[in-house]
């Protein structure tokens, strides 16, 4: 996992650690477009609570580095990176 230090900067640890949890999701092809990133996948592989997820979200927006839609049936939550 990598972290980028404007992230934290901007934002928190935390913040930046669900940066890179999108971030892992997103190849080349994919870029600019909105990808799924299921809860648990986070919850599994970078050990963040689903509160601490949403927090980050949070902080992630306000600073402007991702979007985040809910679409699908069933509702799943998908990020765009913006910077």
């Amino acid at each position: 996992m990598i972290l980028n230090k404007e992230v934290i900067k901007a934002t928190d640890l935390k913040s930046a650690v669900m940066y890179s949890a999108i971030l892992s999701l997103l190849s080349n092809k994919n870029k600019g477009i909105f990808v799924p990133v299921p809860i648990d996948y986070v919850k599994n592989e970078f050990f963040l609570s689903e509160m601490e997820q949403a927090s980050s979200v949070k902080k992630l927006i306000l600073a402007g580095l991702v979007e985040k839609k809910v679409f699908g049936l069933p509702a799943k939550r998908h990020f765009k990176v913006l910077k």
